[in-house]
């Protein structure tokens, strides 16, 4: 934290007063994919080239680009891997909703590859009502030159702030990155709040503690803010000094925080501003250049769209923690009843209730093998939940593989009605002792074991099991419809197979094989899968001699 030097009020009020500076041209952010299509573009465009932003998300930016500068601004975008540097182009005419065409230049920063942008990043500005200069080949440098400040900026803002989904950490970052990129002693983030229907600091940078106890403390109702929302609407920062603006509302924060002069710009949501971007210096009295007005209109833009990806991350995993809650309850309703039928089944098919006809009980253990089969399914789902949640605990210790395979063995031997199928074990002697859990173990070898039955209606389904390098290896094949390449990466997540005909023709959750690599990577194992369309698939698993619980499972397809 910085040390905050205050100076006298007398001695700010004694200054000349500044004439105001130019207005800088509106600042617009398009995100393009790589063909070009607009997927965000700033509420800037407006005042620029008079479309709303939903006009033009979705439209090819090449459609709005003048004839005779598609030629050369095609070949900027044919690059798929990122330059060393950003891309800057010169004027180029992009036509105005009335159809007149308007001069703009910008800097385009090739995101294709960041994982969370993947797309391009464009800055730029109306320059059609640039006056000429009577020093062109130093202005155009000059002008090179702030062009490539600015855009390395927001480069930089963008790749830090864009990748951070919990808002807490992107709010800190944010004042952080424009205490750094602008060069000023303090920032702050205030955002709406509807209890009480005001602004509030959220985050700062650059403040003692003592400071930021009294700045957090502030609110700003959204009533008295509106005075100053129209100085918002063209996107333009708005510079505050203190000594001069005592009676501003937003000029409270740079009081708080002893600044002899701030920068405040909007955070926006279409048309709706959330908040306000706040920078300030303590020791200096003139204005923020308009170098830096850009760099921050470039900084809000990407900041508010970074909120939005986090907020709407925050309320899909609010979504998903209710998925779950509601799988787990209704999985827990659903085996009660479930199971009380399963014991009377077993009841009859005993004879404690008189002796059955052959027809009685065949028919009764069809039934018993489907309320069972139920009752995997509500299992697995409640499972799901577990997963999902990382509430599995362990039971380590010694397992002795020849005895687990016996066991699994004795309990897959009955074939669902598929005379033409038959099962083949291949054991090998003398396989170490595996120290690891035996329940967990004994789920990923059914799974593989049921899923390889269900998908082969004839042919052979074989297990073999051998020591190897220090852990075991059990492989699961059969000769089975096999997986497309195109499916493999996909079997593992849940709810999914290969695709809906097989899960039509087949049935089950699509659970079981997710199941299974949610255990290995619990138990430090991994898998491997071998397929081919028509001619069967083959599930390797290896799991160390020493399980290691924590581990992430290792998925590879060969």
């Amino acid at each position: 934290m910085q040390e905050s030097k205050h100076v006298p009020e007398q001695t700010a009020r004694r200054e000349a007063p500044q004439a105001a500076p130019p207005q800088s041209p509106p600042e617009v952010v398009t995100i393009l994919e790589a063909d070009a299509t607009i997927r965000y573009v700033s509420p800037s465009i407006e005042p620029v080239l008079g479309y709303k932003p939903e006009q033009l998300v979705g439209k090819n930016w090449f459609q709005y680009v003048h004839p005779d500068d598609v030629k050369r601004a095609q070949p900027v975008f044919s690059r798929t891997e990122p330059p060393p540097a950003a891309t800057r182009w010169s004027e180029m005419r992009l036509r105005h909703a009335n159809g007149s065409w308007i001069n703009l230049e910008g800097v385009g920063n090739n995101l294709l590859h960041h994982p969370s942008v993947k797309g391009w990043i464009v800055n730029a500005r109306d320059v059609t009502r640039r006056l000429p200069s009577p020093g062109p080949e130093i202005l155009l440098q000059r002008g090179q030159d702030e062009e490539a400040e600015v855009a390395a900026a927001l480069a930089r803002v963008g790749r830090e702030m864009i990748s951070l989904l919990d808002t807490p950490a992107l709010l800190n970052r944010l004042c952080s990155l424009t205490t750094k990129v602008l060069d000023c002693d303090c920032s702050h983030t205030l955002l709406w709040e509807a209890e009480g229907d005001a602004y509030a600091p959220v985050a700062g940078y650059g403040d003692l503690s003592e400071q930021w106890e009294s700045i957090r403390l502030l609110r700003f109702p959204r009533a008295a803010v509106a005075g100053r929302r129209t100085l918002f609407e063209p996107d333009a920062p708005v510079t505050i000094i203190s000594a001069e603006t005592p009676d501003d509302p937003l000029g409270a924060i740079a009081r708080h925080c002893s600044a002899t002069v701030s920068l405040f710009v909007a955070l926006r949501v279409r048309d709706d501003i959330i908040g306000y971007l706040h920078a300030g210096y303590r020791e200096r009295h003139g204005r923020f250049t308009l170098k830096q007005q850009r760099i921050a209109a470039g900084i809000a833009h990407l900041a508010s769209m970074a909120l939005q990806n986090a907020r709407l991350v925050e309320e899909l995993e609010l979504a998903n923690q209710f998925k779950s809650h509601f799988v787990a309850t209704m999985s827990h309703e659903l085996r009660t009843p479930l199971n009380v039928i399963i014991g009377y089944h077993d009841l009859l098919l005993e004879g404690t209730f008189g002796s059955l006809s052959e027809e009685q009980s065949y028919i009764l253990r069809r039934a018993h093998r489907s309320a069972r089969e139920l009752l995997d399914l509500i299992n697995a789902t409640l499972d799901l939940s577990r997963y999902e949640a990382k509430r599995i605990p362990l039971e380590i210790r010694d397992v002795s593989v020849g005895e687990l395979v016996d066991e699994v063995m004795r309990e897959t031997w009955e074939l669902p009605d598929k005379p033409a199928l038959s099962v083949e074990w291949d054991v090998a002697e003398d396989i170490p002792p595996l120290r690891t859990d035996r329940v967990k173990l004994k789920m990923v070898l059914k799974n593989l074991i049921g899923n390889a039955i269900k998908f082969t209606e004839e042919g052979t389904v074989s297990i073999e099991v051998q020591a190897r390098d220090g852990a075991v290896e059990f492989c699961v094949r059969d000769t089975g419809i096999g997986i497309p390449p195109e499916a493999v990466a996909v079997i593992f997540e849940p709810f999914r197979q290969a695709d809906s005909s097989t899960t039509a023709r087949y049935g089950g959750t699509g659970l079981g094989l997710y199941i299974v690599h949610r255990l290995l990577d619990i138990l430090g194992g991994s898998i491997t899968v071998a397929s081919e369309v028509g001619a069967g698939s083959a599930f390797r698993v290896c799991l160390p001699q020493e399980a290691n619980p924590g581990s992430t499972a290792r998925l590879a397809r060969q």
